[in-house]
């Protein structure tokens, strides 16, 4: 699978954007989902913002993102551009789906299902966007 940079780049959220209050809010009451026992992946986590606010919550968060991540940083403790192993209890994707190509998101559904635990959940957060899929 390729990733188009360019789409990424001309539509990434400001590194001072806000983490999404609703994703959050579901998170954080969603009755089968407890921090204490909850690993989560953030799966195009661009600067952190989901992940940190997750971990402030309680979650073990992993972030993973191959644009704005770093390759020799923990993915446990930042973006990093190296997929964690395993699989996860929760993988979610925030503002991604809507900045890469059509062929590219069906890879990025299918990895995002193969890193989830059967038993788990995948979510996705997508914002409208004016950009017609290639």
């Amino acid at each position: 699978m390729t990733y188009d940079k360019s789409l990424a780049k001309h539509t990434a959220l400001s590194a001072k954007t806000r983490p999404s209050k609703e994703l959050l809010s579901f998170i954080g009451t969603y009755e089968d989902i407890n921090p204490r026992n909850t690993v989560i992946l953030d799966f195009g986590a661009g600067n952190g913002r989901h992940s940190n606010a997750l971990r402030e919550m309680g979650f073990t968060v992993y972030s993973y993102d191959p644009f704005n991540g770093e390759l020799e940083v923990d993915p446990y403790e930042e973006v990093s551009v190296v997929l964690p192993k395993g699989k996860f209890d929760l993988v979610l994707s925030a503002f991604v789906l809507n900045v890469v190509s059509y062929e590219d998101m069906l890879g990025i559904l299918n990895r995002m299902e193969s890193l989830t635990k059967d038993d788990g959940f995948t979510i996705h957060i997508v914002r409208e966007d004016l950009r017609k899929l290639k």
